[in-house]
């Protein structure tokens, strides 16, 4: 997970008053931010909770490490499977630019 160093800022959301017509830099806020891989449940919304936490993990890549620790995998193997999966990237990439098109986000 990665941290910025700073605590998110938490909103509640009850006690913001929100009126289109006297807004001016103000943005709604959408849910209550909770820190680590925590969502709060509000007005008995337990289904968009769990959406919400589901991607979280998703975008945190629990799943994928789930699916990938349920067999062994030899090391040469993950080193083949990550080979493969670099040339696929880099054929795309240099197909989306003589397309003229930008490359798909940069990995870090």
């Amino acid at each position: 997970m990665k941290h910025s160093g700073k605590p998110r800022r938490t909103f509640d959301i009850s006690k913001a008053s929100y009126d289109k017509k006297t807004r001016i830099d103000f943005k709604k806020p959408r849910y209550e931010k909770l820190p680590g891989m925590a969502v709060a449940v509000q007005d008995n919304n337990v289904e968009k909770a769990l959406r919400r936490l589901k991607k979280m993990l998703q975008k945190e890549g629990v799943f994928q490490e789930l699916r990938d620790r349920r067999y062994y995998v030899k090391p040469s193997e993950k080193k083949r499977v990550a080979k493969k999966a670099a040339i696929r990237r880099m054929q795309r990439d240099r197909k989306l630019e003589e397309l003229g098109l930008p490359p798909r986000r940069q990995r870090y």
